[in-house]
């Protein structure tokens, strides 16, 4: 066999190779983005949206509490005056039949769907911070929780520890 018929197999062949290896690279590229797309979708579906929807639904919530009841004091707690016993009351009562389980809703979600969150220590403690009082408020007595919920000084929707992790967070990042 001389060179020109060993050449004329050759290069065909070496031809045919490159090309299952350029399909295979560009095959394989496809699948990575596809399950990246995936992902994203998952987050966005099983995750990220359900939790801004209760996140919003608990702000609304906050907001026509708020319009109802002491509207004009900054605090709802350290204000002077202080709240009457009728403003503590409502204030037990939006906290346990409302906003309560809207944050337990958005605990649930979180540890059910932990594994669509970003893989760095800092999301992860991000939420572990802001949901250590929500537990010890739920394993506590109904009478610790309300006066767990008389004491608190601040608003205890999750509407607000959301707005500050989507703040801390890079838009590109959320997905």
């Amino acid at each position: 066999m001389d060179l020109k018929a060993a050449l004329t197999l050759a290069i065909p062949a070496f031809v045919a190779l490159m090309g299952l290896l350029a399909k295979y690279l560009n095959d394989l590229k496809i699948a990575q983005r596809k399950d990246r797309l995936d992902r994203i979708s998952r987050q966005l579906k099983e995750f990220y949206g359900p939790l801004f929807a209760l996140a919003h639904a608990s702000e609304i919530a906050w907001y026509g509490f708020r319009s109802k009841y002491r509207p004009d004091a900054q605090s709802y707690w350290r204000s002077e005056p202080p709240p009457n016993e009728e403003e503590a009351a409502a204030w037990r009562l939006w906290m346990s039949e409302v906003f309560m389980p809207l944050n337990i809703q958005m605990e649930r979600r979180i540890v059910e769907n932990a594994d669509l969150l970003e893989d760095t220590v800092a999301y992860k403690r991000l939420f572990a911070d802001n949901f250590t009082g929500l537990s010890n408020c739920r394993n506590h007595s109904k009478m610790a929780r309300k006066a767990l919920c008389e004491s608190t000084t601040t608003r205890a929707t999750a509407c607000g520890w959301f707005r500050r992790y989507t703040a801390r967070v890079p838009a590109n990042n959320l997905l």
